[in-house]
């Protein structure tokens, strides 16, 4: 059964941002609450976690990566390749609800071996999330935790626990409702970005 954290922010916990460190070196899967939703996070190396996920996830389609947590821009520019105009916008929105597709960087992805060719990358607005990254030392991988119309979307912490203690291994709880919506997608692969998918972040004025 996965342990249930009720913690808070401002500030975080060194205790419990240390113990879900030590749940994501050992292959842990924990569900934390994003800006957007319920979701999932996980070490990019470690492959059992990833089977983890694909049991939850079967429907995920495996030729699209899941995306990546990062709290600046340089960890941002360490994943995927940022060209100079696209800093100007990712500056305006970031950290926020949106997802951005970039060229991936090969020298990072040799150490988690996916061959994919693009990869999406979150910086939430969360000092919770960003707080056990800087922690990590390294980006996360994500998935929210939003599942097929058999199954409830979770809201609360505790629906979490009831619905999928049993596969996840750490459950990160501030304790608030978080109804499910979804984040703006938006294409930086090219010179000019691009909208993929309008979630609650706007672009009026942006693209």
């Amino acid at each position: 059964m996965a342990t249930h954290l009720y913690t808070y922010t401002n500030p975080v916990s060194p205790k419990h941002i240390a113990q879900a460190c030590a749940c994501l070196q050992e292959d842990g899967l924990i569900a934390y609450p994003s800006d957007v939703n319920w979701a999932l996070t996980w070490n990019p190396a470690s492959k059992k976690a990833l089977q983890k996920v694909q049991q939850l996830k079967p429907f995920h389609p495996r030729e699209q990566s899941f995306s990546l947590l990062c709290n600046s821009f340089a960890l941002i520019a360490k994943v995927g390749y940022v060209e100079q105009s696209h800093y100007r916008l990712l500056k305006k929105i970031l950290p926020g609800p949106y997802t951005i597709l970039l060229k991936k960087n090969h020298e990072f992805f040799k150490l988690v071996k996916d061959k994919r060719a693009i990869v999406g990358v979150r910086y939430l607005n969360s000092e919770l999330v960003n707080a056990l990254i800087e922690a990590f030392d390294g980006p996360l991988v994500t998935s929210s935790l939003d599942f097929e119309v058999d199954l409830k979307t979770p809201t609360f912490g505790y629906e979490v626990d009831q619905t999928f203690g049993h596969t996840v291994d750490l459950i990160l709880d501030l304790g608030e409702e978080i109804y499910p919506q979804h984040t703006t997608v938006i294409d930086c692969t090219e010179l000019a970005p691009s909208l993929v998918r309008q979630g609650i972040g706007s672009v009026e004025g942006l693209l």
